[in-house]
């Protein structure tokens, strides 16, 4: 017959004498917890006003855009969020590649994009 071995918890590296729900309520095993990170925020970036005049001249101008990220959403609505040169974010769904920005007119355009990265 074989013995029974006492519990083990693997985060502390410790037999658990009483019971585990206890060992896991000890100030013990809560300080070889991880800690929570807080998420990376995106800066905020001010949003340019527009003029209609110049709305119109920009009809024609491809815009600097940058990708801020690709999101996963079902039936082909999977979207890229750019921010334009003028600072407004922007929603391009994945299959169409391209939209006018709301606010400045000019084309945001996927393949013409670029991605900022940082190195550590």
């Amino acid at each position: 017959m074989s013995k029974k071995e006492p519990l083990r918890c693997g985060l502390c590296n410790v037999e658990v004498s009483g019971s585990f729900e206890d060992h896991v309520k000890s100030e013990e095993h809560q300080s070889n917890l991880p800690k929570k990170r807080e998420p990376v925020k995106l800066p905020e970036v001010p949003v340019r006003e527009v003029s209609e005049a110049e709305k119109k001249q920009n009809r024609d101008k491809i815009a600097k855009a940058e990708n801020l990220g690709y999101y996963s959403v079902a039936n082909g609505r999977s979207y890229y969020q750019l921010r334009c040169e003028c600072g407004e974010i922007s929603d391009v769904f994945a299959w169409r590649g391209c939209k006018r920005c709301p606010n400045c007119e000019k084309l945001l355009h996927l393949w013409l994009s670029f991605r900022e990265t940082k190195t550590l």
